[in-house]
């Protein structure tokens, strides 16, 4: 299980990074030297770049799309619950800004994907509260 606590903080330290810094700014030997392991140890773990975005873009929007599902699951206020949405699009859009709109610049393909599927649980999940 090493490898997965390993991993775990490899994302999140880069998700850290990429945020402050921006795709361009920070190479796998940044993140490799903010967690103290090796580069080496870091390609074992994710063998490219682009995978490690993947990985830090695909955590983030889980990490919102549960607060969100959460709210849902738990609000009976349309209004509310409109209103909460809207809120934590805002907090969350200012909060990794630089990962979104660099995502959007130089991984789009990646980008549309996770939007696309955030987007249709967001819909499917919002149907069943307005219908």
């Amino acid at each position: 299980m090493a490898t997965e606590e390993t991993k775990k903080k490899i994302v999140e330290s880069a998700i850290d990074l990429f945020n402050k810094r921006g795709f361009k700014g920070i190479t796998m030997d940044d993140v490799a030297s903010s967690i103290h392991i090796s580069k080496r140890t870091l390609y074992e773990i994710f063998a490219s770049k682009r995978e490690l975005v993947l990985e830090c873009l695909t955590e983030v929007y889980q990490k919102i799309d549960k607060i969100r599902m959460e709210y849902i699951v738990k609000s009976n206020e349309p209004l509310l619950m409109t209103l909460f949405l809207i809120r934590n699009v805002i907090v969350n859009r200012a909060k990794y800004w630089r990962l979104f709109e660099e995502s959007e610049i130089y991984y789009p393909d990646i980008h549309a994907q996770l939007l696309k599927t955030t987007g249709k649980k967001l819909r499917d999940s919002l149907g069943k509260v307005f219908y």
